[in-house]
Order: structure tokens, then sequence, then C-alpha cells
């Protein structure tokens, strides 16, 4: 029986504007500062294309790591897969990289709009550690 009636797990193309403006909504309806910072920032994460780095350096350093933990004889096979897909990760630029390049893109007549993110990400970095700290004490 085919799983018609289950949501994609992907969005398409298509569907991601609508589903930014989705979470958009969603995230000003929230009680308190840091779940509409995160569900405002969650919603232009579907529209952030992230880049591949295409230097040959950090392709073989990645590569070269990847042996070393696949070589590893130490460490449990789900930490290497969990390893692997981290180091992986480290030849795409950052969420938070392409976020600003998204607003650079298609706001730069706008220099207060970088501004207005980088602060509000510091602040909700700072705030996040000191929660942190508060947590494990």
């Amino acid at each position: 029986m085919p799983n018609n009636h289950l949501p994609k797990t992907r969005y398409e193309i298509a569907d991601k504007p609508k589903f930014s403006m989705e979470l958009f909504a969603a995230a000003r309806l929230e009680a308190t500062e840091r779940a509409r910072f995160v569900g405002l920032v969650s919603a232009l994460e579907p529209l952030a294309e992230q880049k591949k780095f295409e230097y040959p350096d950090l392709k073989k350093i990645v590569k070269d790591t990847l042996n070393k933990v696949q070589d590893s004889l130490d460490l449990p096979d789900d930490i290497k897969r969990s390893l692997e897909g981290s180091i992986s990760n480290l030849t795409r630029e950052s969420v938070s990289h392409a976020i600003k390049r998204l607003i650079i893109t298609h706001l730069s007549e706008d220099k207060m709009a970088l501004e207005i993110l980088e602060e509000a990400y510091r602040t909700h970095l700072i705030s996040f550690r000191r929660a942190s700290r508060i947590n494990r004490n």
C-alpha cells in the first residue's frame, strides 16, 4: 500500500517560498523572543542555498580527515558515521553564511538588514551561551 497520505520529507523548489512564509507567520505567534528569533531564522533557511566550496586544498583536507576516521580502530561505527557526516559538511558554507549572502544579494540597498541579522545572531548566541552555563551549574 503506497504512503501517498504521508508528507514529503523534502520540499520542492517551488514550495520553498510558501514554506518560508508559513514559518515566518508561525514565528510571529511565538510567546518568547528566543522562539520568535529561531522561527524567523528558520523562515530564511529554505530560501538560503548553501554553496559548496570548490577549493582543492579543502577537498584534500576533508578527504584525508575522513580516511583517518574510517581507518580508526578505536571509534565505534555509529560515532564514525556521525563524524563522517559532520566532516563532509565542511565542504559547504554554513547556513548562517548562506542567509547573510541571501540578504546581501536581495537587500543590497538596505545596509541595516545585514547589521540587524548579525546583531540578532550575536545577541542570540550570547544569551544561549549564558543559558548553557547556567544549566551546567
